[in-house]
């Protein structure tokens, strides 16, 4: 929506990312900007893996909320999250027409168990 806006275009990646623990990402074979596939039951994203020390074992954060072009597929970095909906947040606007797994209602972002593994 504010992609036209020089200040979010200054912290922009350029590409999608997920933060991945060292402990993780060694184990798995994965290291600083390779290509990985974060999946579960409901869905995958490849996005590049960045190695941060602040993550708790275990966690995976995807922090942007990268355009759907982005990914291959046309996914997007939801497509793993099964979504619990509010129903207020499913009013239609004249300008609005939402799409599942890219323009919709709210969920929660931080419930999600994934997977992770090196492309």
């Amino acid at each position: 929506t504010w992609q036209a806006d020089l200040t979010m275009q200054r912290l922009a990646w350029g590409e999608p990312f997920v933060y991945i623990n060292p402990r993780d990402a060694a184990k798995r074979g994965i290291k600083e900007h390779d290509w990985v596939r974060v999946f579960n039951d409901n869905g995958h994203v490849r996005v590049r893996a960045r190695i941060h020390p602040a993550l708790t074992p275990g966690q995976l954060i995807l922090p942007q909320g990268n355009e759907m072009v982005q990914f291959e597929g046309r996914r997007n970095f939801q497509a793993p999250i099964l979504v619990h909906i509010n129903p207020a947040q499913l009013v239609q606007y004249g300008h609005l027409r939402f799409v599942p797994n890219y323009w919709g209602p709210t969920g929660s972002n931080r419930d999600t168990r994934a997977e992770i593994e090196k492309i």
